[in-house]
Order: structure tokens, then sequence, then C-alpha cells
């Protein structure tokens, strides 16, 4: 996926390969014989790169859609990985992904403090508490991280059925947009500009010559 709007080199790259497609298509190679040598092939390249500007003006309403679909695809573009958002749209917020640890710190502190007391203080009542406390809090840690790994497994197959459709659906329309573009810079563009030129050259080849005084 491509993102943001056509760049200027590829913009230069597609009036290149178009106009080679153009000069290779036998309306402009029938014109250049009918031409007989009064213009070639490479001063007909030469004046169509120079007129670049005026020739990609003709496909503008094709160049528009197809530059309004790459800055869709490109705005669809978002950083991924360990501080990044989730493909699908949906990241654990920080209060679940921090909880199970917590409450596992809590519990391991209570359960030491139980224990201690029960072996040195020589008041199990008041460590048996402890203990008991730290067996429920770890019991709720135990909870929320098997609730985070059934939220994960229930929720990114989903986006990513989610995603895939919508992503394929906009590289597809993004290809043909570019393609209608192409096309229209051949048809109404490069091709009546090069014959336009041969035809030209012809008529100042058949204009009488004025008589040197």
């Amino acid at each position: 996926m491509t993102c943001g709007g056509p760049s200027v080199p590829e913009i230069a790259a597609v009036f290149e390969r178009v106009l080679d497609q153009a000069l290779d298509s036998r309306q402009v190679r029938d014109a250049l014989d009918r031409a007989n040598g009064v213009l070639d092939r490479e001063q007909l390249r030469i004046r169509a790169v120079g007129a670049r500007t005026a020739i990609t003006a003709a496909a503008a309403v094709e160049y528009r859609q197809y530059a309004e679909y790459q800055e869709y695809v490109g705005a669809r573009c978002t950083p991924t990985g360990p501080a990044g958002p989730a493909r699908d749209g949906r990241a654990l917020p920080p209060p679940a992904v921090l909880l199970p640890g917590v409450c596992a710190v809590v519990a391991a502190g209570l359960l030491a403090t139980g224990y201690g007391l029960r072996v040195f203080d020589g008041r199990p009542y008041i460590g048996g508490g402890f203990v008991t406390a730290g067996l429920l809090v770890g019991a709720l840690a135990v909870g929320a991280a098997a609730a985070d790994l059934v939220w994960a497994w229930a929720t990114a197959p989903r986006g990513e059925a989610e995603a895939g459709p919508a992503d394929a659906r906009s590289e597809r329309e993004t290809r043909e947009a570019r393609e209608a573009w192409e096309l229209a810079l051949l048809e109404r563009g490069v091709v009546p500009f090069l014959l336009g030129r041969v035809e030209e050259a012809l008529m100042g080849e058949q204009l009488p010559k004025r008589p040197v005084p």
C-alpha cells in the first residue's frame, strides 16, 4: 500500500511511459511515415516533453480522482509496533494492560507478609489474614489476565476480517483510478498532441515558399 498522493517523480515516470506507448502506437507511426522525414520520432519526443504540463492537463479529472484515492490510502497508513495502535484499532486500554501486573505484585507482597508474620511473629491469625488477602488478589490477577487473553482472541480475528476487504478494495480502486488516468493521458493528451505536431509540420512543408527578393 502506497501512502500519500502521487509524487512528482511518479508523475514524470508515468508521462514518460505513456509517451513511449504513444510513439509506438500505429497512429503515430503512420503519421511519421506520411511526414517522410519532415519530423522524426526524437524531435516529436522533445516537443512532447517540453509541453508536458499542457498535455497532462487533458487528463486532469482522472488525475484528481487518482490523487484522491492515494490520499485516502495514505490516511489509512498508521504506525504499528509495541507502542503503536493495534491493526484493527482496538488496542487494550492501559488499565486493562496494567491491572494483572499490579494485582500480581500486590498479591506477592501480601503473601510474603502473611507467611512472614505466621512464621516469625507468632500471631498466625494476623498472618492468615494477609495470606487470604494475597490469595484473593492473586486470583483477581489471574482472572484479569485470562480476560485480556479472551478479549484479544475474540477481537483480533474480527479486526482482520473487517480491515482486510476494505484494504483490498482501496488498493483495487486506487489501481483502477491510476489506469483510468494513464488511459486518459494517452488518448486525450499525448496521442492528439503528437498527431497535431506532425500535421503542423506537414502543413508547413506544403506551404508555398516565398521567393527571395
